[in-house]
């Protein structure tokens, strides 16, 4: 992989030891890090990991061919130039200097596609994020996601969701947390970023019906994980917790958005 990603991006001088050092702190949380390893995007990682030392050859390359490829997307948020040009600038910041408690984001670059797409995905987050004035950055409470939830009739399904809002949204987080950072990643563009599947789509490269498979199959995962939290720490007789269950899968939805934006924001 090393010197296949030499000879993809010539100038670019990183040495063995490092770059073998940053692909395997992206493998060593992996289950089965051998199986993973023949799919990812080496040259990609090459160059990241050469931007992440400062390599002035890497950084004009990132410049001169995989930053542009987000432009299409930026247009498609805010038409204006100025408005694309200070995303950019946002981005170039929080990839290559960080914000002085953090690194620098580019060193997340964990080559599991190609690079250009990853910064595309984070350009339209920054956007969003820009052309929003902050106004999704700040965490909802527990509070307010009951708020937010569709209205309760049922006495019993009122008192269950009053008393477990907070249970719900651990268990929602630690099952969001679990996810891979791709499907959190979608599953953030289309909950806390409104994006719709035809947006998400042209993110990726493919058809909308695909990415509502993605979005149907990671909501499953999370709907799952969040069930099984439940089960393990909450004390409820069988008909209460069935209960419980029905009531988190009607507001999973509203829930995601809140519980998403919050964990970006923090």
């Amino acid at each position: 992989m090393w010197h296949q990603a030499r000879a993809a991006w010539p100038g670019v001088d990183v040495a063995l030891a490092p770059f073998a050092a940053f692909v395997e702190r992206h493998l060593a949380p992996l289950a089965d890090p051998d199986q993973v390893l023949p799919s990812l995007f080496g040259a990609d990682l090459y160059l990241a990991c050469a931007c992440a030392t400062g390599d002035g050859a890497a950084l004009r390359l990132f410049e001169d061919h995989v930053l542009p490829q987000a432009d299409a997307a930026l247009k498609r948020v805010d038409p204006s130039p100025t408005f694309a040009d200070e995303v950019r600038q946002i981005l170039r910041q929080k990839l290559f200097v960080g914000d002085g408690e953090s690194a620098p984001k580019i060193g997340d670059y964990a080559g599991r596609g190609p690079l250009a797409t990853w910064v595309r995905v984070a350009a339209v987050r920054t956007a969003l994020n820009l052309r929003g004035s902050g106004r999704r950055e700040m965490p909802m409470t527990s509070s307010q996601v009951a708020a937010l939830a569709p209205a309760v009739d049922d006495p019993g399904l009122k008192y269950l969701k009053d008393r477990f809002a907070d249970e719900f949204e651990a268990s929602l987080a630690r099952a969001c947390g679990a996810l891979s950072e791709r499907d959190r990643t979608i599953l953030r563009l289309r909950y806390a970023d409104d994006l719709n599947i035809d947006q998400i789509g042209a993110l990726y490269g493919v058809h909308r019906a695909t990415v509502a498979r993605w979005i149907g199959r990671i909501r499953d995962e999370v709907y799952e994980g969040t069930r099984k939290d439940l089960v393990g720490r909450l004390k409820l007789d069988d008909s209460d917790f069935e209960a419980l269950l029905r009531l988190a899968q009607s507001q999973i939805d509203v829930s995601l958005s809140a519980v998403l934006t919050s964990q970006r924001s923090g």
